[in-house]
């Protein structure tokens, strides 16, 4: 296996310890956030472990399909979990309500690609270089050797790779080197066709595996 960054280990070391988990996403979610949350969520329940996803306000109605589990919950208070992980969340203020319902827990995780990041948790992984958060959850899976070609998590990496709003955007330039990148992974793993547009570019990656019709995914964020 490729070298990957120590901080992975530890991170999978907690996760085997632990059996109730809840992964925590940024208020106002975009693409990114929701694909991390749920992508990381099924692969946990995969494991056998008890996941939610919490965020302080609902998904994009534009997302809702994603959630046909019931993944996405309203945080509670007085909830207790063995592991929290924050996903696509520069500070804890960022969590909202959710931050202030996950108190009773006994690690913490913080994983981020935002240049920002505070590193609130116990354990915090956090990676500038990636162009979205997904990319560090795909490597999580990778290195844990967790399945990732059946649908959901085709869907949420997806999702989560749509190019974003803000200082945490890239050039169009990226965006479309990263699309055409990850196109190119998903047609290895024989994925539906997915065409991939950054916002405002005319230019199209399309991974062609030769069967549904395209999904065209214009910038998300």
């Amino acid at each position: 296996m490729k070298s990957y960054p120590k901080i992975i280990d530890r991170i999978l070391d907690a996760i085997r310890g632990s059996k109730t988990f809840c992964v925590a996403g940024h208020v106002r979610p975009d693409g990114d956030c929701v694909g991390s949350q749920l992508g990381l969520a099924l692969a946990l329940r995969n494991e056998g472990k008890k996941a939610v996803c919490w965020n302080e306000d609902s998904i994009p109605q534009k997302y809702k399909f994603l959630n046909a589990d019931g993944l996405f919950q309203q945080p509670k208070r007085g909830m207790k979990f063995d592991c929290v992980i924050a996903t696509d969340c520069a500070s804890f203020e960022r969590l909202g309500s959710a931050g202030k319902c996950i108190l009773q827990r006994k690690v913490f995780i913080n994983i981020d690609h935002h240049e920002s990041n505070t590193r609130y948790a116990d354990v915090n992984w956090v990676s500038a270089r990636e162009p979205s958060c997904g990319e560090l959850i795909y490597r999580l899976l990778k290195v844990a050797r967790w399945p990732i070609t059946t649908p959901p998590y085709r869907r949420t990496r997806a999702r989560s790779n749509t190019p974003q709003r803000g200082p945490a955007r890239f050039t169009s330039a990226r965006n479309l080197s990263h699309a055409a990148r990850t196109s190119r992974k998903f047609a290895r793993r024989s994925i539906n066709p997915i065409r991939f547009r950054a916002r405002g570019c005319s230019n199209t990656f399309t991974a062609n595996s030769g069967s549904p019709p395209v999904t065209a995914l214009r910038g998300f964020g």
